[in-house]
């Protein structure tokens, strides 16, 4: 994603430059979910076309457009099982890694073209 959405000098919602960013649920330690949220203050307008191109590629509506902070995509819940354990989470992160890595390289791979 740092490909897609470089640093920029202008202000965001997490004050680094950065307008993006993964943030992770942890569903009353039960599950976990991790979400690609866009900050779209101060957003450049070629980070907005990528954006648009991003949410027509997976079929997705802005339902913030022009709002303070869009979610891009969405892991799928992944439960830590019966039993909470280190392993467990462990586990439930890598796949929603494992997700997230399978997004982006198909947003790289169609954005960019």
């Amino acid at each position: 994603m740092d490909q897609l959405f470089k640093k920029a000098g202008t202000s965001t919602g997490w004050k680094d430059g950065s307008h993006y960013f993964y943030e992770m649920y942890n569903k009353v330690g039960k599950s976990a979910v991790i979400s690609l949220v866009i900050a779209q203050r101060g957003l450049p307008d070629e980070y907005n076309e990528i954006v648009d191109r991003i949410l027509k590629l997976t079929n997705k509506e802005a339902k913030k457009k022009n709002g303070s902070y869009l979610t891009l995509f969405k892991t799928s819940k992944h439960p830590y099982g019966t039993t909470v354990s280190q392993e467990s989470v462990d586990s439930s992160l890598q796949s929603c890694m494992e997700e997230i890595d399978q997004f982006e390289k198909m947003i790289e791979s169609t954005v960019n073209h």
